[in-house]
């Protein structure tokens, strides 16, 4: 009877695989049928066991594999703990010494974190930390195939216990979801943790290029931001039972470390970078005193600025660097003035220095045709930790703040003007129309240049005395172009001359209104700082 069926199944495999020319309409349904009324089985443990005995067609393992997980979620609370034990037993086994096809053993192994998770809620954990020993001396000692299986078993039950659309709904009220998840959090989830770092320490100690292994090994830190399906990276906010783990003084170092190797990379420096950025976000009752919060931000804050002064950021690591900076500055705007003043001075230096090489590329990136906004971005993010630095320390200005703002308004305009006060580059002769060049640039620029008004409040007697001098210049030569058109038509030169003239009057005539606390449209915005720099 079973071998009827399992011959049944891959002959309707066959049929659904087959090219559309060769089997009927007619034939094609019914062997959808014959999978639909397979996938309506009570109690299929011992057919699906059959099949991924016996079978070699890959889709009916995948679906054996399917009906399983849809009947252990709905027939859960029928099942002996026997039949349970025997059954996950059987498919980790089954996975860890046949070749089956990724997307087979995928399925499995969700399979396997589904009956995990549903076993923790009765037992508190007990099989997962069993099931967490066998993975991880299978990824110490085992060859390479078994040490990827290993972290994709892991990877699997991080993903079962996530709120995220990844991780399936087995059936579970999400009151006691949630609970299975914190359980998981205070218990495993560190184990998890500490083994990974564990597993980088000692792969970090080989330089690269590195072997598949480390590529997948790397990848488990990925999974600590990848799960949360979102733009940014949420704060990492760690209970105080993750204090020993956290402000272990090697953790830092080494994560930094891993990024310095994997660096150029690109399939793994994106999740060393990630990891990165959720470090600068710690918070949470791990660090709720100031002592032990003021060391982590010492450690980072050495460990990060060593790594930003000694390399050039490359594009698509720039918005990550941006994002750290951002991070620290909202989570540890308050911290930072209780540091050494040495690291103080040399944080906003460098900080500045990143701010203006981002301004370069972002200069650059508008010119061109690719869709590539990575420096852009990674400039908006530094404006937004500088807006929330100013809006701390703007009225204790000292002279390292006043001469940070210099840098960064000067090289906003440098970016903006034609040469030789600029550094703006043509837009390969594309002329747009006056008009509407400066309410776009208005409306896009709009962030950035309320920015680089709040800069010049910072600094007036220098940015008022620079941007009144550049307009006065461009004025004259205004007059002077006008003078000789009307004796004699101009040449291509002196067209191109005056519409750079044209581009800077609109340019230092944006940055000025925001200066003098004028938004777009004309009138004057709620500034923080207004009263600041009105006693200026």
């Amino acid at each position: 009877m079973t071998e009827q069926i399992i011959s049944e199944l891959e002959n309707a495999a066959g049929i659904i695989m087959a090219p559309p020319d060769v089997v009927t309409n007619e034939q094609r349904h019914a062997a959808e049928s014959i999978f639909l009324e397979f996938r309506k089985s009570k109690s299929p443990y011992p057919i699906c066991r059959e099949i991924l005995e016996k079978s070699q067609n890959h889709y009916v393992m995948f679906e054996a594999a399917e009906v399983l997980k849809v009947a252990i979620i709905r027939e859960w609370s029928f099942l002996l703990e026997s039949d349970r034990v025997s059954l996950r037993q059987y498919l980790l086994q089954y996975i860890t010494s046949r070749d089956v096809p990724p997307f087979v053993r995928d399925r499995i192994l969700q399979v396997i974190a589904i009956m995990v998770k549903r076993a923790s809620i009765d037992d508190n954990g007990r099989e997962r930390a069993n099931i967490l020993q066998e993975v991880e001396n299978l990824i110490v000692n085992a060859e390479h195939n078994k040490k990827i299986l290993g972290c994709n078993i892991i990877s699997n039950l991080m993903q079962e216990y996530a709120t995220t659309v990844k991780s399936t709904d087995v059936g579970l009220p999400w009151e006691i979801h949630f609970k299975a998840k914190k359980q998981f959090e205070s218990t495993d989830l560190k184990r998890i943790f500490q083994f990974c770092v564990y597993l980088l320490s000692e792969v970090v100690k080989s330089d690269p290029p590195y072997s598949d292994t480390m590529t997948q090994l790397t990848g488990l830190i990925g999974i600590y931001e990848s799960v949360y399906q979102s733009d940014s990276a949420p704060s990492l906010k760690l209970t105080s039972s993750w204090s020993e783990i956290v402000f272990n003084p090697d953790l830092l170092p080494l994560m930094f470390q891993i990024y310095w190797k994997v660096r150029d990379i690109e399939q793994l420096a994106h999740h060393s970078l990630s990891c990165l950025v959720q470090l600068a976000s710690l918070s949470g009752a791990v660090v709720s005193s100031d002592e032990p919060r003021l060391k982590y931000l010492h450690s980072y804050l050495i460990t990060f600025l060593n790594l930003i002064s000694n390399v050039t950021i490359k594009n698509k690591e720039s918005l990550g660097i941006s994002n750290i900076v951002r991070k620290l500055i909202i989570f540890f705007i308050h911290d930072i003035p209780k540091l050494p003043e040495a690291i103080q001075d040399t944080l906003l230096d460098e900080f500045t220095r990143l701010t203006c090489h981002f301004c370069d590329g972002a200069a650059l990136e508008e010119l061109q045709p690719e869709d590539d906004t990575y420096f852009s971005d990674a400039f908006d993010n530094m404006l937004e930790a500088w807006t929330t630095i100013i809006q701390e320390f703007g009225n204790s200005l000292d002279s390292s703040l006043v001469e940070c703002s210099k840098r960064i308004f000067n090289k906003y305009v440098q970016c903006h003007l034609a040469p030789p006060d600029g550094c703006r580059q043509s837009n390969n002769g594309e002329v747009d129309d006056i008009e509407d060049n400066e309410d776009n640039d208005r409306i896009k620029f709009r962030d950035q240049l309320q920015t680089m008004g709040v800069f010049g409040r910072v600094i007036p007697s220098h940015s008022l005395p620079v941007l009144y001098k550049l307009l006065e210049a461009r004025i004259e030569k205004l007059v002077s172009h006008v003078q000789a058109m009307q004796s004699r038509a101009m040449n291509i030169s002196e067209a191109t001359s005056l519409e750079n003239l044209f581009e800077d009057v609109h340019w230092i005539i944006l940055i000025s209104g925001h200066v003098l606390c004028m938004d777009s449209d004309g009138e004057t915005p709620h500034d923080p700082l207004r009263n600041h720099a009105v006693l200026h």
